[in-house]
């Protein structure tokens, strides 16, 4: 837990094509001020065996103000909650086309953040996922057959927020 957590000034991580991560814990880049940019890759080698890396944990990023984007592989399934939270430079997202669930406050306090798209397999968008996220203003889900669970306040605090936008085939199980 929290393995780079305050490194004020670590700017940039870069995980190579050979590296061994396994995932990234909880807590691991929280409140690194000067993070500007993070590239996760999708799989890694361990002991000559290939894993993907499913999930963001919690409190991954927190905090990390000067983060302006980051890329995700499209083997991640889950954001974890408060996984973003704060990073207020975030200012584009593409979330990855497999992802399922984004968890309680995962992008909260984005306040540059101004549009994005959610994918048709996320299935759960949890408590305030998006809430204080001053700049938003365009929100489209990708559209599928099935159903979509929303938390409370997924979008409170969102003040400049114009449109949101549902495909026709989407079962809203919960807002």
């Amino acid at each position: 837990y929290g393995a780079f957590g305050n490194c004020s000034n670590l700017k940039t991580v870069t995980f190579g094509e050979n590296s061994q991560l396994t995932s990234i814990g909880g807590g691991a880049f929280y409140d690194c001020d000067s993070l500007t940019s993070i590239e996760i890759p999708s799989s890694v080698d361990l002991g000559g065996y290939d894993y993907d890396v499913i999930g963001i944990s919690e409190f991954g990023f927190q905090d990390c103000d000067k983060i302006t984007s980051i890329v995700m592989p499209n083997t991640i399934r889950e954001i974890d909650g408060n996984a973003f939270t704060n990073c207020t430079s975030m200012n584009n997202v593409e979330l990855p086309e497999n992802l399922e669930i984004i968890g309680s406050y995962a992008f909260s306090g984005c306040s540059r953040l101004v549009q994005f798209t959610v994918p048709a397999s996320v299935t759960v968008v949890d408590e305030g996922a998006f809430s204080s996220c001053l700049d938003l203003s365009f929100v489209t889900f990708e559209d599928k057959p099935g159903e979509i669970t929303f938390g409370t306040e997924v979008f409170s605090n969102c003040p400049n927020l114009e449109s949101v936008t549902f495909g026709k085939e989407r079962t809203i199980k919960k807002l």
